[in-house]
């Protein structure tokens, strides 16, 4: 019989072990890689949406200020009825949790830092008074906690009359109120009035 030579050609046992470790370990770091960039995107996502209900919130208070008359108050968030108006001429660099304004009409408008039992977060309130009308809302949704609100409010005045607008500095602490990977930011920014007495 002549000689058939057989040529069995495959893979043997140790490379389809070591082929199959190599494609678990790439699909173990692939898979992470993918977990990470997701938990990024969240992160993101919440501090984009962070920002934007705190340039909703500056925006209202902006709006308020600019065409209001200052006056300087510490407003009790228990009582907000009993404020405690410190008004002084000197530059003044105390901070206040909460300001008062008055517009052009004398209707009063009142912004402070109030608890908010129904979803258990600090929410910027505000109140507005004035010929026989009261309204109230909040500045901030339920999904954003204010953990640090002050209103700083800085005068000028050069031989007993207003030289300059009075000018109000809010510096604010919030953080998102979803769970994990929470967002949170910090907010400094100055206004100033566009109404000379």
């Amino acid at each position: 019989m002549i000689g058939i030579k057989k040529n069995y050609k495959g893979f043997s046992l140790l490379e389809v072990l070591l082929a199959t470790t190599i494609f678990v370990v790439v699909i173990i770091l692939s898979s992470q890689i993918f977990v990470m960039t997701i938990k990024g995107s969240n992160r993101v996502n919440k501090n984009f949406l962070l920002q934007e209900d705190l340039k909703t919130f500056t925006e209202s208070v902006f709006r308020e200020i600019r065409m209001s008359n200052i006056k300087e108050g510490n407003i009790n968030p228990q009582q907000p009825n009993q404020m405690f108006i410190n008004y002084s001429r000197d530059v003044k660099y105390d901070p206040l949790s909460g300001i008062i304004f008055t517009d052009t009409y004398n209707d009063k408008t009142y912004i402070y830092l109030i608890y908010d039992e129904e979803f258990s977060v600090n929410r910027v309130i505000c109140h507005k008074s004035g010929n026989a009308l009261y309204t109230s809302y909040f500045l901030t949704p339920h999904s954003v906690n204010v953990e640090y609100l002050r209103f700083i409010i800085r005068e000028e005045f050069s031989g007993g009359d207003h030289s300059k607008q009075p000018m109000v500095t809010i510096f604010m602490k919030a953080r998102t109120n979803t769970g994990e990977d929470e967002a949170e930011m910090s907010l400094q920014t100055t206004v100033s009035t566009r109404i000379y007495e």
